[in-house]
């Protein structure tokens, strides 16, 4: 009986200080995004179709927006999050690619949104309640474009767009005026 006692006491101890040393976990958001928003997808096999996350801290609540996924999410936790269906494409953008590679920033009470494009027809787009899901076009179309783009708001206010993905441009960065957010 004792040694049953003892092994059952020193089993518990080795399995709980096991436990305790395991500080790493795998893809800690889990999210419901997408799988093969493309009819073409498919010839690869079905998978979540997802890239190039982003998240922002808006008043307290992250953001997280991502390639292709039709809207975004919303946490107050990091752990809990909530899907807000939206598309930001216009009825100019001929292309499938949703918001490919997004940038996101906030200047001020505004969160700005933009897509990845090369084109010069892609809205720039902001929102003061994006939980609301109520968005307006800063620019109809922001002339600069850009790959893979981010955003920055310096100490001093000033509103920086950056961006570049490609073996054949190089990274640009530019400041853009915070009231018309041209170059």
């Amino acid at each position: 009986m004792k040694k049953t006692i003892l092994t059952i006491f020193f089993l518990t101890f080795f399995l709980a200080s096991f436990a305790q040393k395991q500080k790493t976990y795998c893809n800690p958001i889990n999210v419901d995004y997408g799988y093969t928003p493309f009819e073409s997808f498919t010839e690869w096999g079905k998978h979540r179709a997802t890239a190039d996350p982003v998240i922002v801290n808006y008043k307290g609540e992250y953001l997280l927006f991502s390639t292709n996924q039709w809207g975004y999410w919303h946490s107050s936790d990091m752990l809990n999050w909530k899907f807000i269906e939206r598309k930001f494409l216009r009825p100019w953008n001929k292309t499938k690619d949703e918001l490919c590679a997004p940038g996101v920033g906030i200047i001020g009470d505004t969160v700005v949104v933009f897509g990845s494009t090369y084109t010069k027809n892609f809205t720039l787009w902001g929102s003061t309640d994006p939980l609301g899901n109520k968005w307006f076009p800063l620019v109809d179309s922001l002339e600069i474009g850009g790959w893979d783009p981010a955003f920055f708001t310096d100490d001093d206010g000033k509103f920086y767009m950056y961006n570049g993905s490609s073996n054949n441009y190089p990274m640009y960065g530019v400041e853009l005026d915070r009231k018309t957010f041209q170059p």
